[in-house]
């Protein structure tokens, strides 16, 4: 399968890439970090001049109805400048889930506000687990003509401050999709997170006899299906930050002198760049396949997602390593931008997942089911 990329659709990235140069620089990701917060006004001119929150929202619902290509474009980018605004929350993770939900009136209710930037959501999908115990899942009762929330979600994507909840229940039909509104404060305890990954802020949300709606018939909704989705934003953004760091080392090597030479000019880094590259190029092609897949083999989605995701957030994490290695001293401090990739490597391998449970996918669909 051939990718190429239309002349829109690289006019697009070339444009959010310079304005994110231009509005997102490094600065603005240690102000975010230190707790000076993500430049509010950043994630609204995103979403009203690049339409960052609406590519994949269908026209319908006030978005631009565009591929999951285009998609992992601006993914791409965001995740080359640790951007820390509400864009994973809000697109790979609520949008895709209000979307997969097929309940027209849920998603007229909330798409379109999505779409203008004046709605943040977020999915909470994580069950609070202690080690050696099974995870306690978020109950849903019926009252009425809405539902209550009991329980607690953990590792919330911007569960602090996404003014929409998706949060996964169980019900008697089993699990389902109930939204949130941030108009019963009350009833909802958001708790900040001191998480590995400090560009992406996580809470704990402890919902208690929480008034919801239902989105979709109860039972019926598909997490990992909602998952998989998310994993193609996801590989982009570890595509953009492995990128990133290859531009990053290769401008220190190029600079830094040792024994009277660039140390670029020494064999030993210059392998050590080549499979930096290698890596990011394979990670790009599996992801261009993935996203291309969503359309034209929807029924090889989940392990195409499943082999994209791993590889290349593997390769990431490797690179983000051999960048704070490469720049010797330096990248070991706190203020040089290598160990915030780093973080961010390590904190998206396990956000969706864990390693071993992509790879026991990959083997059940390869090599047949395994007991």
């Amino acid at each position: 399968m051939s990718v190429v990329l239309t002349a829109e659709q690289q006019e697009y990235q070339l444009v959010l890439h310079q304005f994110l140069e231009r509005q997102w620089p490094q600065n603005a990701v240690f102000d975010a970090v230190d707790g000076k917060g993500a430049r509010a006004e950043v994630w609204q001119r995103l979403v009203t001049e690049l339409d960052v929150a609406g590519l994949a929202i269908p026209e319908e619902y006030g978005g631009l109805g565009l591929s999951q290509i285009d998609v992992t474009l601006a993914a791409e980018e965001l995740g080359a400048v640790l951007y820390c605004g509400p864009w994973f929350g809000t697109v790979a993770l609520g949008v895709n889930a209000l979307l997969l939900a097929a309940d027209r009136a849920a998603a007229q209710r909330y798409l379109p506000a999505i779409a203008r930037g004046e709605r943040t959501a977020t999915l909470a999908f994580a069950d609070v687990q202690t080690r050696g115990a099974a995870a306690t899942p978020v109950r849903a009762k019926p009252d009425g003509e809405i539902w209550r929330l009991s329980g607690v979600k953990d590792h919330v994507v911007d569960g602090a401050t996404a003014e929409l909840l998706l949060v996964v229940a169980e019900t008697s039909a089993g699990p389902s999709l109930f939204a949130v509104e941030d108009t019963v404060p009350d009833t909802v305890t958001r708790r900040p997170l001191e998480a590995l990954d400090p560009t992406r802020p996580l809470a704990r949300v402890t919902f208690t006899s929480t008034p919801a709606m239902c989105v979709g018939q109860p039972g019926s909704f598909d997490l990992q299906a909602v998952l998989d989705l998310a994993s193609v934003s996801a590989t982009a953004e570890v595509v953009g930050g492995a990128a990133a760091c290859i531009r990053t080392t290769v401008a220190h090597v190029l600079t830094r002198q040792q024994f009277g030479r660039p140390i670029g000019s020494f064999q030993a880094v210059k392998h050590r760049l080549a499979d930096m590259q290698l890596r990011l190029e394979a990670s790009r092609s599996a992801l261009r396949y993935l996203a291309q897949a969503i359309d034209s083999e929807p029924d090889s989605v989940p392990l195409l997602a499943a082999v994209a995701f791993d590889t290349a957030s593997a390769a990431y994490f490797r690179t983000a390593a051999d960048t704070i290695q490469l720049h010797g001293g330096i990248g070991f401090t706190w203020e040089h931008v290598a160990h915030l990739h780093f973080k961010r490597a390590k904190s998206l391998q396990i956000l969706l997942g864990a390693s071993a449970q992509r790879r026991r996918r990959i083997a059940d669909a390869v090599l047949g089911t395994i007991a």
